[in-house]
């Protein structure tokens, strides 16, 4: 497997277009794919197996909490290796982490983003802007309440 030193600039080899449909012919190698396209950064083997399995779980039937296991899995022992080999995804067994790879990029066109979570847009944001926002609407709602005469 690759180290995790691959950054995700364009490679010079190009994959083939059978073989960008054969890598996301599996819902949960295009949920790896839309994740890392949206991350953009490395992230754990056990966070990719979350987040997939959340994506995926609809289209199992089943709630993602009873597929977790089974995600984390076929994503270690079957996904990641095919898509580290074809420089999909840059895979690192021992640090247990995956980042996007150099041919990351050509499955931009094949693949819909899914889109970040309510939840997960609050995780990223800034916590001194949370702060201010949370600061500024308190102040709207009490300058309000004085206006109105309830103070």
């Amino acid at each position: 497997m690759n180290s995790i030193e691959t950054t995700a600039a364009p490679s010079d080899t190009v994959l083939a277009e059978n073989t960008v449909y054969q890598l996301i012919g599996n819902s949960r190698r295009r949920a790896v794919i839309n994740i890392l396209l949206s991350e953009n950064q490395p992230i754990a083997l056990s966070e990719l197996a979350r987040q997939t399995a959340e994506v995926t779980s609809e289209h199992e039937g089943m709630k993602p909490s009873d597929i977790y296991k089974s995600v984390y899995v076929s994503l270690q022992q079957n996904h990641l290796p095919k898509l580290d080999k074809h420089d999909v995804v840059v895979y690192d067994v021992d640090a247990g982490s995956v980042a996007p790879g150099p041919q990351l990029h050509r499955f931009v066109p094949y693949v819909r983003r899914q889109r970040a979570t309510t939840v997960d847009q609050l995780r990223r944001l800034d916590p001194t802007l949370v702060v201010a926002l949370v600061a500024l609407g308190v102040v709207l709602g009490l300058l309000l309440a004085f206006v109105v005469g309830l103070v």
